[in-house]
């Protein structure tokens, strides 16, 4: 008897897994040779007396290919391991008198299930609700005992998984399959010596809990290999994460004012506070009256004031330099108010008052603030 219901969800399971784990390198570029015999200069079309070459055709569509070449591993693995345990497990349900279906039934419904609480129900009623899963008037009574199966349902699918991760171990299950290689571009922020035998490139999210985790990992690798190995770090915020984009453009900033790995250290540790306001304020978390703030500013975020920092300001002022040849041709020397959203900086001295006093630039910088320490 087909025993695949039993191992389908978590077969699928691992199937999404990995195409999600796989998507980052769907964008760089596949091993060499995948043109197979074309030479990449040879004409592939011509058109209006232009033409398009295999090297350019290969270049375009790489991506697509890459995927591709990903997906059918995936399927091949998901069969070979639905294949292999199958086998396993009638092999066991002979020994054992059963049938495959009878004997993984009398395994699963073996281990206890924990009735769930009516705060575990109410809370997967709300999640129901809040995700447009069930009609707006549903209430919860009225599918209570549906929940309550629904949540012994997901122990019961863990406690599938769990005993064929148990089978796969007893049985020394090993899948030899040539995964599909890809190369990565290693362009990005960078630590570690250039000429290491090993090169990690790193596609990360800093609001992902997962990448959260992984990056206490990698830094457990730097550490333990030391001058070995090379990391670098690739931007690849994930679209379901509201926040991830906005951590990345500010972590691009720093990197622009060579502080990329301080402000990555700092997001990774403040994964849940990283709205804009927040991330202005790791970038100057810590900063003292001898810091050096650089600010990058555009120049619609610029205005005109005759109106001088104030005594108010006190000790919360720092000094510093901004680059502001975009829009005046020159460096400005401006205080800015630790935290705050508003720079207030002194212009170049060729732009004054009709009276020659100094004018001065009210600067709103929402793109990035880094900090480096003297």
């Amino acid at each position: 008897m087909n025993v695949s219901r039993f191992f389908a969800p978590a077969a699928l399971a691992a199937f999404a897994l990995a195409c999600a784990c796989t998507k980052p390198a769907a964008t760089a570029s596949s091993a060499p040779g995948a043109t197979g015999a074309t030479a990449p200069d040879k004409v592939v079309a011509t058109f209006n007396g232009g033409q398009i070459t295999a090297g350019e055709l290969e270049k375009e569509v790489r991506p697509q290919i890459a995927d591709l070449e990903n997906k059918m591993y995936q399927a091949r693995k998901q069969t070979l391991e639905q294949m292999a345990m199958e086998k396993i497990v009638k092999a066991e349900a002979t020994k054992a008198g059963l049938s495959e279906q009878d004997w993984m039934r009398k395994r699963v419904e073996s281990a206890p299930v924990q009735p769930p609480t009516e705060a575990q129900e109410r809370q997967f009623y709300d999640r129901l609700k809040s995700g447009g899963q069930i009609p707006p008037d549903t209430t919860f009574e009225s599918i209570k005992d549906r929940i309550g199966q629904a949540l012994v349902n997901q122990q019961r699918q863990s406690q599938v998984q769990q005993v064929v991760t148990e089978l796969q171990k007893q049985a020394n299950l090993k899948l030899d399959l040539p995964q599909p290689r890809i190369q990565v571009a290693a362009e990005g922020p960078a630590r570690g010596p250039k000429d290491a035998k090993i090169t990690i490139v790193e596609f990360s999210d800093f609001e992902c809990p997962y990448c959260g985790a992984a990056h206490d990992t990698v830094e457990q690798v730097m550490t333990t290999y030391a001058g070995k190995v090379r990391l670098v770090y690739r931007q690849f915020p994930l679209s379901f994460h509201p926040h991830a984009a906005k951590a990345a453009e500010a972590s691009l900033c720093a990197a622009d004012q060579g502080k990329f790995w301080e402000y990555h250290d700092v997001l990774f540790k403040n994964q849940k506070k990283l709205e804009p306001t927040e991330l202005k304020a790791h970038a100057s978390e810590g900063v003292s009256k001898n810091a050096t703030v650089i600010v990058s500013v555009r120049p619609e975020d610029v205005e005109l004031s005759e109106q001088p920092p104030t005594a108010a300001d006190g000790d919360n002022v720092c000094k510093g330099t901004v680059d502001a040849k975009d829009f005046l041709g020159d460096y400005l020397d401006f205080h800015v108010k630790v935290g705050d959203v508003v720079l207030l900086a002194k212009a170049h001295p060729s732009l004054r008052t009709p009276t020659g006093d100094p004018i001065y630039l009210r600067m709103k910088a929402d793109k990035c603030v880094a900090i480096s320490r003297q």
